[in-house]
């Protein structure tokens, strides 16, 4: 009778953030946990990779005996969207192992100027988790329903502009990123170009910047 043993692997996970949550921290602090099976072989700490959406942030890690850490930076603020941490460990014998961690995160919009603007007009907003493609910003207007994308944007500072579009009405201002939605509303008045005339039952913004209005009783 012949008698087999496993042969012992190390184990590594992404303890922090924690998996399968929304994620609004785009500075949050990554840690990736590891451990060896068999005490009598070593973690070869020269083997640990870590990719971040499959670029490697291996070096921006401090490696310690049983884990690795990594507190984001302003420059390396997370962009909204899709996000997948990976890791891999070998040990000294030449077993490895690796995981993935993926998560959705948010942006968090901050800040709108002017507060107080007509369509054409140029607003700045403030966020964080904005997409360096300025296209795939856009903000949210409500109650008109419309969005705009946003022109130009500066991670470096957090600011993107997006031009106010004909149609929009007094409400709230939203900010998407590559489709995910910051929990923040941000208030803007909109002056009316309709005229008092008594009850409005109907309104619809016209391609030349005109109004066509509806009144009754």
């Amino acid at each position: 009778m012949h008698a087999t043993t496993a042969q012992a692997s190390p184990t590594i996970t992404v303890s922090s953030p924690p998996a399968g949550q929304p994620l609004y921290d785009l500075r949050p602090t990554m840690t990736v946990a590891y451990t060896s099976d068999d005490l009598g072989v070593a973690l070869d700490l020269a083997t640990l990779r870590v990719t971040v959406n499959g670029f490697d942030w291996t070096a921006k890690f401090t490696a310690g005996p049983a884990s690795a850490t990594y507190a984001v930076t302003v420059d390396d603020e997370l962009i909204a969207g899709a996000l997948t941490i990976a890791a891999s460990i070998s040990d000294t014998s030449g077993a490895s192992a690796s995981t993935a961690a993926n998560y959705d995160v948010f942006p968090t919009l901050s800040a709108l100027a002017p507060s107080t603007a007509e369509a054409g007009d140029t607003i700045s907003l403030m966020a964080s988790g904005l997409d360096a493609a300025a296209g795939q910003n856009k903000a949210l207007l409500t109650p008109s329903g419309l969005t705009a994308a946003l022109s130009d944007v500066d991670r470096s500072i957090g600011t993107g502009r997006f031009t106010l579009p004909a149609g929009t009405t007094s409400g709230d201002v939203g900010l998407e990123v590559n489709g995910k939605v910051a929990r923040e509303r941000l208030r803007l008045s909109v002056p009316s170009v309709v005229p008092n005339c008594g009850g409005v039952r109907s309104l619809f913004a016209t391609a030349d910047g005109g109004w066509l209005v509806t009144y009754g009783r």
